[in-house]
């Protein structure tokens, strides 16, 4: 697979595990627009810097801290863009729905 195959196969896979997740907690149409959004943001740069691996680091050792990253980016996309005076349901909702979305992600990439 092309490298550009993959980066649009991961975020496709990302997109449609976050959106699905952003019906069961998320009424406004949007906010799941703005998942949607946050997704193609963050989903491209997190990659590329997991495919770069940085510092000689291996997946392991460099997906964690990215993966932290990606939860606060997004918290403060959600936390500015959703319809809530709560800091901390948009942080709960960017961190059940990377988890998610990683783990699908993990396993599904040995899948298929």
């Amino acid at each position: 697979m092309s490298l550009l195959g993959y980066f649009l196969k991961a975020l496709a896979l990302t997109v449609l595990i976050e959106w699905a997740f952003s019906w069961l907690f998320l009424r406004r149409r949007r906010n799941r627009v703005v998942v949607i959004l946050a997704q193609c943001v963050t989903n491209p740069i997190a990659n590329l810097i997991v495919f770069l691996k940085p510092f000689g680091l291996n997946f392991w050792q460099i997906i964690w801290p990215v993966e932290i990253v990606v939860v606060l980016a997004e918290w403060a996309i959600y936390a500015r863009c959703f319809s809530t005076k709560s800091k901390l349901k948009p942080f709960l909702f960017s961190f059940l729905a990377n988890t998610i979305s990683f783990s699908l992600g993990l396993f599904l990439s040995n899948m298929l």
